[in-house]
């Protein structure tokens, strides 16, 4: 669960509007009059989790009027939308709304922030997912047909738990991990920080059996939402082999997911080779995302 890079690279994932109490109205989204020569133009919202106030903002093309919003989700070193930030350019279009946010006791959520470990992610995990689930109902209320997630590393396991217990979210994009137990992703981790290759370590990490914090397998089978899973093929944080193992063995079983293997690029998306962000896979993200039936089987 290594720290990714995606914020200086420039990627990942959204947050976003509305949410109501019982007897009282939600607000709608206010959208702030455009920045002079900004593309885009931003709503602030709060949307409400369990012990917690989730803010963030929602960003959209100026002129525009999207009805499918997604809410970059984030790494485990994600604690501010800053820290999101890169992500808005990479998705934004006319068509999709991107939604960034605090993380719960960082900026200006409330709540408790607990920095994650392997053991503490059993349950830290799908409290996350709470939150995240808390903003996309928000982004429903607000007017929104369609939220999705966009989740790297951390980010991934996060989609997983939330869209399992969400009909708010649609679908989900994972990047760079979600698949395999926190507790085997990070021994690999280990592994390839001791030196061992990803394929020694790959052989190593089978025989894990240690603790193993949050294990999608449950959420996994229970998710009804499409999702697209993008993995670097030199990844020496996340055991991309196990992962995509599991994905195809979902595929299998008639889940609707969809799998993207990058050669040459490692966890943060990175190309090896060249040092440069990869974009290859962005293309097919788009075309997912208007496409994707959503947990209703109902295209947009």
């Amino acid at each position: 669960m290594r720290l990714p890079n995606f914020y200086a690279a420039g990627l990942i994932l959204m947050t976003a509007l509305a949410s109501s109490c019982a007897g009282t109205t939600t607000p709608p989204l206010e959208w702030a009059q455009p920045i002079s020569g900004s593309a885009d133009r931003v709503a602030v919202f709060s949307a409400s989790a369990p012990d917690a106030v989730i803010s963030g903002e929602v960003h959209a093309l100026r002129d525009t009027a999207p009805r499918t919003a997604l809410i970059i989700v984030g790494g485990s070193g994600m604690r501010t939308r800053a820290d999101a930030a890169p992500a808005i350019p990479l998705f934004m279009d006319e068509t999709l709304a991107v939604a960034i946010y605090d993380r719960r006791g960082n900026g200006q959520s409330t709540g408790a922030f607990e920095v994650p470990d392997t053991e503490n992610t059993e349950w830290l995990v799908p409290a996350v997912a709470r939150d995240v689930t808390a903003v996309a109902k928000r982004l429903k209320q607000g007017g929104f047909d369609r939220v999705g997630l966009a989740g790297t590393s951390m980010g991934g396991w996060v989609n997983v738990a939330a869209a399992a217990s969400s009909s708010d979210i649609d679908f989900i994009i994972c990047i760079s991990g979600g698949a395999s137990t926190v507790g085997v992703s990070d021994a690999f981790d280990h592994y390839t920080n001791d030196g061992m290759s990803i394929d020694d370590a790959i052989s190593r990490t089978c025989g894990y059996d240690g603790p193993s914090g949050y294990d999608p397998a449950a959420d996994l089978a229970a998710l009804r939402q499409p999702a697209l899973w993008i993995f670097g093929d030199r990844d020496d944080s996340n055991p991309t082999v196990l992962d995509a193992e599991t994905v195809r063995r979902f595929q299998a079983q008639g889940k609707d997911f969809e799998l993207i293997i990058l050669p040459g690029v490692n966890h943060d998306l990175i190309t090896v080779e060249n040092g440069e962000f990869n974009t290859d896979w962005l293309s097919a993200a788009r075309d997912f995302i208007a496409g994707s039936k959503g947990a209703l089987g109902q295209r947009p």
